[in-house]
């Protein structure tokens, strides 16, 4: 693991030290608070404990959450179940263009990330070679009792399942009702057309009811 805030260049095995524990529990909680905004089963559970607790001791309890689910994701061998099939795509694409990666020039050409989010998050997972990820069919049923509670049920389904592309034709807009734009609507104002002279219209100024013309 290199050193996030000393030497780069310098590689640490082994456990995590007294000082670096001081590091990763400041990296922990720093990313808890993005986390705690960001839609799923951890930003839904930050709200409901920061009703009864401290910011502070919630942001614990997720980073506390946190760990447990990298535990469970590294024990298992399975990658995470509740990620944003686009920002992971992304994620991706931009570590294989750091490691040197390209894509061929002959052959058949590789799907890009926008292509594979589009395909579902067990698609990109799929791509980069991951495990297989277990589907909303197949949690466990507390987890599922648990999505069912915190009304996550559609945001997990959505995850796994083709999107539609989006059309290339718009729709044509329709045409506004009343007046056409650049024209505002004034109703205290007239304008005094003459009979015998139908350019006057055009070039008369407006009067105001109520005041006669001298």
């Amino acid at each position: 693991m290199r050193s996030a805030l000393g030497n780069t260049s310098r590689l640490q095995d082994g456990c995590i030290t007294k000082a670096g524990s001081s590091q990763a529990r400041w990296l922990l909680t720093q990313s808890c608070q993005h986390v705690a905004r960001r839609p799923g089963p951890l930003g839904a559970f930050f709200p409901r404990l920061a009703k009864r607790k401290n910011r502070q001791v919630a942001i614990v309890a997720v980073a506390r959450k946190l760990i447990t689910i990298a535990f469970l994701m590294l024990k298992n061998n399975e990658p995470y179940r509740y990620a944003k099939p686009m920002w992971v795509a992304q994620k991706f694409a931009a570590l294989d263009r750091a490691a040197g990666g390209k894509t061929p020039r002959s052959g058949k050409r590789q799907a890009g990330p926008t292509a594979q989010a589009r395909a579902g998050l067990a698609a990109v997972y799929a791509g980069a070679g991951l495990p297989k990820v277990a589907s909303p069919e197949e949690l466990p049923k507390g987890e599922q009792r648990m999505l069912e509670q915190r009304k996550l049920t559609s945001f997990v389904g959505d995850l796994y399942e083709l999107a539609s592309r989006p059309s290339a034709t718009q729709p044509e807009a329709a045409e506004p009702m009343g007046r056409p734009a650049g024209r505002p609507r004034c109703p205290f104002f007239y304008v005094s057309a003459d009979a015998d002279n139908p350019g006057a219209a055009a070039g008369a100024m407006p009067q105001t009811p109520g005041f006669a013309e001298g």
